[in-house]
């Protein structure tokens, strides 16, 4: 099976595993969580996706996802191929239009079917490195990670190290 992380914010005292099924078909996504807790900030949602659902065609591939991750967690997608792991990330980062639901990156809407929200991906924030041929050859692993904060200009992350934080985690 293929497996997609995403790392979310940094924590500091204790550690929880836990594991949840986020959609329920032949081919079940399942979220498994190390939660961090940070009792600097106190947690907070960065993530929010609510009812989020994704049509090609009359097919459905994503139904009815609902999930949220805090301040200080790890989350990463499970599931066989084919079940809509990158299909949500791609909703979720904004590289294609759910049919139905809502998104929320660090409680602002970034999509909103109901009320005909859509943030387009280069103004959300967030980056997504794809599982396979996106990445740059030319690039070492970590020049492909720092690719999307060079590109933000976001060089205070660059010094703090961020690149190697995320990279040990992985």
């Amino acid at each position: 099976s293929n497996a997609l992380a995403a790392i979310i914010g940094p924590g500091e005292i204790g550690i929880d595993l836990t594991e949840e099924s986020i959609f329920h078909a032949d081919k079940p996504i399942t979220a498994l969580r190390l939660s961090v807790s940070d009792t600097g900030t106190g947690m907070s949602s960065l993530l929010d996706v609510h009812g989020l659902e994704s049509r090609f065609d009359q097919q459905v591939i994503l139904s009815n996802i609902s999930f949220s991750i805090q301040r200080g967690e790890l989350c990463s997608l499970l599931g066989p191929s084919g079940c809509g792991k990158t299909t949500l990330l791609r909703c979720i980062v904004g590289l294609e239009a759910p049919t139905e639901g809502r998104v929320e990156l660090a409680g602002e809407t970034v999509f909103d079917a109901t009320r005909g929200i859509f943030v387009p991906a280069d103004r959300r924030d967030v980056g997504m490195v794809f599982q396979n041929y996106a990445l740059w050859p030319h690039m070492t692993v970590a020049e492909n990670v720092a690719y999307p904060l060079r590109a933000r200009r976001r060089t205070a992350d660059l010094r703090r190290g961020r690149v190697e934080e995320v990279l040990r985690i992985v």
